[in-house]
Parts: structure tokens; C-alpha cells; sequence
């Protein structure tokens, strides 16, 4: 999956993944990018300094992704616009280390042997054992195909673009992939001059093809002296050299399922309404749908187990997860202009969230025939069945408001607070507040960089902020129930026992900011230059801390320590030549980042549990 990281990790334990913004729908930590058509992005940018993330206050801390995908504003009124992509790659192994060949492993084999003073187990002639690239016959050169058609257009009043989107990656490990289908559709509809409306609509479907081998485990763990086949035709399932069945990976392609399909929904309507001059109400409305369905099977039929007169019955499992949930988010704002030289716009709001999610799982052992692979778990073995299911959710209220203010577009000021509060969190720990500050000064605006031509543009820019992170999951403060069989009577009855302790006490980990940037734009604006430094400090780390055993369990959720990062980041843009046949810019990103641990609750260290 995908890992980004801004300015460093802020938590120990919990989720370090920025916040994602998607046309404005706020989608979490965890959103699966494959949902998205590559091909329907239009921008993508990164918020990671202490005012502009304060905004989205308790998630905030690792920094906002806002990924905006494209409308039909630019193409012009009139005709619709068609756009066709189509394209087909291969991918291939690159040049692999040098290997033993199947002489040197037999040489080597024996000599290991040797050492411990045990029988050679290849005591004949080379050519006389199978000689197997394990490899070559796991992997192969996969192929990528794509295929998106968009329409776009604009009028007037209104402006639209749909695509379409099909792709198909094969694995170059084999039984490994994934297939999308992706529709998009987007409108913006000017009602009239003072309303106006509009909807995004993504739909996915992905199936996820699991790999049924271990590239690095079966590639090159399997001796190349290992028969991929009986000598009647059969798979073959035992490893001589050690006495002990193997699994083989090409009996798992041709035996084995184990795939997954994701259907995703996501959409957003909006409404904007301007009373008067100056005034914008805007109210949004952004559900998303997630169901996931995972299947696997494994034959009864596998060489491994049939080798030791292992015949019990193949096994299967169907997991399924359905997550619903849904965003409001609801705005108004105020600019007006006093004076010739004062700008100010004031913005306030609130937003809620809610999202619940299913669970349910079968699992069942005793299969006794392969042909209805994990379609029919009812004929299997019912004392060997198992059932499961689950429930979660959480709630966010958040109320937000933000100034900004201008003195002759000269001196620039921003204030924002936040309040967030969580359904995750208990009584009287559920709220908190994030405030931040930032200005900035165009130094190229004042009087005495007129008569110079070097700078077009010199901005001096700092914020101070605090933003926040959850870090933990639904119903981590309760002490939570687990199932513990037990014996009555003579007899196993099912029960139930406290898995965890409670802690009504933990509350957010908060992150404070401080950033300070000078910005340059020079030689007309051929070369851009954009230098950083920040500061971060989060406390209240939320970590599983060992505790006495006498207390009934080993760990517990606290509220412990405190990190810190810091380091700095340039950017130099350049335009190096640039007319109507040819365009050549460059750029050049440096960055250094350094992170530390500050406290540990007192101690030198701790026994931190990771799930």
C-alpha cells in the first residue's frame, strides 16, 4: 500500500498517514487510492504547515493530502469534449542476484551433510536429480492494460466531466493482480446568479487477486533439486532433503483461491447560496459507501498434506465488510473591503461525521470436495465451523472558524480555531480546541524594492498552530469483553472474559507546530526558490504500556511521553528556456528531517505493545 509521511512521523502507535481531502470530502487515514482514476486528478496538494492544517483540527497533525479531480471548467463552451487514453505495458523482473546452480546446491547439500555427520542426500550423479528454477516457474513477465474514455464540456451555466475507466495489472508473481472498473461523474449547475449547485460521483470496483506463493519464501527457499511432480503425473508435496511435506506454489495456483472484490461509492452534493454582496452559505453532503469480500479456499487436494496422510478435507472462509458512512459540512463567510486598504473575509462553520462499519466471517474446515471451492461452506465438517461477527463506529461534531485579513495586500494575517469532539473519547475528554496563527509580510510590495529588478516577488511567512490525532480506534477507552471457553460439568460451554482494561482518562495526542518561510520569486519569475523550517512537538503519545500482572493483564493504553520533529525543506524552480517549439523548467527539492523522542512518561524505556 501507500505510505506518506509529512515532516516526519508525529505518533508512535498510532496511524502516521496524512488526512485525505477529496473534492473537499473529508475520507480519513486509510482511503484506498486504487478507487481513484489517475487520469481524473487534476491537482494534488500537500498542507503540512501549522495554519493551513488547523483548519481540520483533531486530524490534522500528519498533514492534509487535498486531491482535486477534474470539471469541465477551461474547455470552452460549446462542443463536448472527448478524450481518449489507451495504453499497455509489461512489467519484468529486473537482472536477479547470481544463484547456486543446481550442482553447486547438490555440493553444497552434501557437504552440509557431511558436517553432521549424516547420509549425502544426493549421493548419484547431478543429472540424475531434477534441476528446477523455482523462479522462473513462480514469476513471469505481466502485462498492464488501460483504458479511460472522458467527456467534458461547459456552458454558461453549467459544466460537466464523466470518465470511464477500465485497468488490469497482472502480477509478476503469479496468481497475483488487480482488475479495476472506475466511473466518475462530475457537474457544477448555475442556478442563477446568486445559487448554485453540484455533485461528484465515484464508483469502483477492484478485484484483488491475493498472491498464493511468497516470492522471496517459495522463489528461493525451494532446493532446485525439488520435483515439481510426482512420477505419476501428481504434484509433488514432500521435501526429502528434510524429511517433511512442502508447500508448492504451483499446486496452490491450480488448487487454491484467495481473492478479494471492493465496491466503493463516493459522492458529494453541495449548495451555495450568496444573500448578498459579500456573503456565501455553502452546505455540503458527502456519503461513501465501502463493501469488501474476501474469499479463500484451500484444496483438499494439496500434495503437501496428501504426502504425510493428511486427508481431512480442504478449508475455506468468507469474510465480508460493509462500512457506511457519511460527512455534512456546512459554511458561511463574509468578505468586505474598508477603506482602500483593509481586506477581510471571516469564516465560520461546522461539520459532522459519522461512519459504522460490519463484520461477519465464516469459516470452515472439512471440505471434502474442491468443486464448490468456498461457494458452499455448509459441506464441510459443522463441529469445525466458525462464525463471526463485529461491529464499530464512531461520530465526529467539529466547529471552525477562520480570519483573514490583509493590510494593502502587504501584510497578511490569519487566525483559526477549531474544536473537535469524538465519539472515541470518554466523558470529559471528548472535546478539544485548536487554535493557530500565521502572517506573512511581501517584502517586494514595499517602497523600497521598487527600484530593483531582481525580485518579483519576496514573501516572509510564519504560523504557530496545534492540530491533533485520534490515534486510536473505537471503544479503546472500555474494557472490552473476548470469548473464553470454559469447562462445566465436564463439558466446554462457551464465555466470556474481560480482554482489556478500560481507561476513561486517554484523550488526543496534539501536535504543536511552529514554521518560518521566506519565498522568492527572481529574474522575472524564471527561477522560484521556497525555503522551510518547522518545528513539531506532540504530547500525550498514546501507547500499550506493560503493567503489573497482578492487575489481571499485561498491558494497558496510556497516555505517555512526548516526540518531537524538526528540519527544513528548499525548493528551487527554474525556467531555463522557454518559447513557442520548446519548454525545458527544472526543479530541485532538498529536505532533512529529524525526529526524536522527548519523554517517555518519566522512563528510559518502555515496553511499548504494537498491534
Amino acid at each position: 500500500g501507500t505510505a506518506i509521511r509529512v515532516r516526519g512521523g508525529n505518533s508512535i502507535t498510532g496511524s502516521n498517514e496524512p488526512l485525505w481531502v477529496i473534492d473537499g470530502i473529508v475520507v480519513g487515514t486509510n482511503f484506498n487510492l486504487n478507487n481513484i482514476n489517475a487520469n481524473d486528478i487534476k491537482s494534488i496538494e500537500i498542507l503540512k504547515d501549522a495554519s493551513s492544517i488547523a483548519i481540520y483540527g483533531s486530524r490534522g497533525a500528519n498533514g492534509v493530502v487535498l486531491l482535486t479531480t477534474k470539471s469541465g471548467r477551461g474547455t470552452g463552451t460549446g462542443r463536448p469534449e472527448v478524450s481518449v487514453n489507451v495504453f499497455t505495458s509489461m512489467q519484468m523482473l529486473p537482472e536477479l542476484p547470481d544463484r547456486l546452480s543446481q550442482a553447486e546446491q547438490i555440493a553444497f547439500t552434501n557437504e552440509s551433510a557431511e558436517f553432521r555427520s549424516a547420509a549425502a542426500p544426493f549421493p548419484n550423479d547431478p543429472s540424475t536429480y531434477p534441476d528446477n528454477d523455482w523462479v522462473d516457474l513462480t514469476t513471469g513477465p505481466a502485462p498492464i492494460y488501460n483504458a479511460d474514455v472522458s467527456i467534458s464540456g461547459a456552458s454558461e451555466n453549467v459544466n460537466y466531466y464523466n470518465s470511464i475507466n477500465y485497468f488490469n495489472q497482472e502480477g509478476i508473481v503469479k496468481s497475483s493482480g488487480i482488475e479495476k472498473f472506475i466511473f466518475r461523474s462530475n457537474l457544477d449547475l448555475d442556478l442563477s446568479d446568486n445559487l448554485k449547485t453540484g455533485f461528484r460521483i465515484n464508483y469502483s470496483r477492484i478485484k484483488q487477486d491475493n498472491a498464493l506463493t511468497s516470492f522471496g519464501g517459495n522463489a528461493f527457499g525451494t532446493l532446485r533439486t525439488q520435483p515439481v511432480y510426482n512420477d505419476d503425473g501428481t504434484y509433488n508435496g514432500f521435501n526429502d532433503v528434510v524429511g517433511s511435506p512442502y508447500n508448492n506454489p504451483l499446486a496452490n495456483f491450480e488448487l487454491n483461491t484467495n481473492e478479494t472484490f471492493t465496491n466503493n461509492l463516493l459522492a458529494t452534493a453541495f449548495l451555495e447560496y450568496k444573500p448578498a454582496p459579500g456573503w456565501i452559505i455553502r452546505s455540503t453532503f458527502s456519503p461513501e459507501f465501502n463493501n469488501t469480500k474476501r474469499n479463500r479456499f484451500n484444496s483438499s487436494q494439496l500434495p503437501g498434506n496428501l504426502a504425510i496422510g493428511v486427508t481431512d478435507g480442504g478449508t475455506a472462509s468468507v469474510r465480508t465488510v460493509a462500512s457506511v458512512g457519511w460527512n455534512n459540512e456546512n459554511t458561511i463567510q463574509y468578505n468586505t473591503n474598508f477603506g482602500e486598504d483593509h481586506d477581510l473575509t471571516i469564516l465560520g462553520g461546522a461539520s459532522f461525521q459519522k461512519v459504522s462499519t460490519e463484520t461477519t466471517e465464516a469459516e470452515a474446515a472439512g471440505i471434502t470436495s474442491d468443486a464448490t471451492g468456498f461457494n458452499s461452506l455448509g459441506n464441510s465438517d459443522p463441529i469445525r465451523s466458525v462464525v463471526s461477527s463485529g461491529y464499530s463506529g464512531f461520530q465526529i461534531a467539529s466547529f471552525f472558524g477562520r480570519i483573514n485579513y490583509d493590510y494593502k495586500d502587504k501584510y497578511l494575517l490569519t487566525l483559526v480555531g477549531r474544536t473537535d469532539g469524538s465519539s472515541v473519547f470518554a466523558e470529559g475528554n471528548k472535546y478539544e480546541f485548536y487554535p493557530s496563527i500565521a502572517g506573512a509580510w511581501k517584502i517586494s510590495e514595499e517602497e523600497f524594492m521598487q527600484d530593483q529588478e531582481v525580485f518579483r516577488d519576496l514573501k516572509l511567512r510564519a504560523s504557530w498552530g496545534k492540530s491533533g490525532n485520534q490515534a486510536i480506534g473505537p471503544y479503546r477507552t472500555l474494557g472490552v469483553l473476548t470469548s473464553a471457553n470454559t469447562t462445566l460439568n465436564g463439558s466446554e460451554v462457551p464465555g466470556l472474559t474481560l480482554g482489556r482494561p478500560s481507561n476513561p482518562s486517554l484523550q488526543w495526542e496534539t501536535t504543536t507546530s511552529f514554521d518560518i518561510a521566506l519565498e522568492a520569486s527572481m529574474f522575472g519569475g524564471r527561477l522560484f526558490t521556497e525555503f522551510n523550517y518547522y518545528q513539531k512537538e506532540t504530547n500525550d503519545l498514546l501507547l500499550d504500556v506493560t503493567i503489573p500482572r497482578q492487575t489481571g493483564f499485561t498491558s494497558q493504553l496510556q497516555n505517555v511521553g512526548a516526540l518531537e520533529n524538526k528540519g527544513w525543506e528548499l525548493l528551487v524552480n527554474s525556467t531555463n528556456i522557454s518559447n513557442d517549439n520548446f519548454n525545458w523548467n527544472s526543479t530541485l527539492t532538498l529536505s532533512r528531517n529529524k525526529n526524536k523522542i522527548l519523554d517517555l512518561g518519566g522512563q528510559e524505556f518502555i515496553d511499548v505493545v504494537v498491534d
